[in-house]
């Protein structure tokens, strides 16, 4: 998990490396009415427990299977 966490952490902060970067961040934050800093978005990922992940994934209901063939191939 704490992999996860920096490579999140990693996004994040890379986020704002490119203009396009940015303007999805502002634009993210404007659709969605929330403007957090860089610095707050970091401590949310850093604050995440386990017992929160998985009580997300139990929330969780499967929607669609893909089974993938080989070009030409039938099931």
């Amino acid at each position: 998990m704490e992999h996860e966490k920096r490579v999140l952490m990693n996004q994040l902060w890379s986020s704002v490396d490119t203009a396009m970067g940015f303007v999805d961040l502002v634009y993210s934050e404007i659709i969605f009415g929330h403007h957090s800093s860089l610095l707050d978005g970091a401590e949310m990922i850093r604050s995440v427990t386990k017992e929160e992940v998985v009580q997300a994934a139990n929330k969780w209901e499967l929607d669609t299977i893909y089974f993938l063939t080989r070009e030409g191939e039938e099931e």
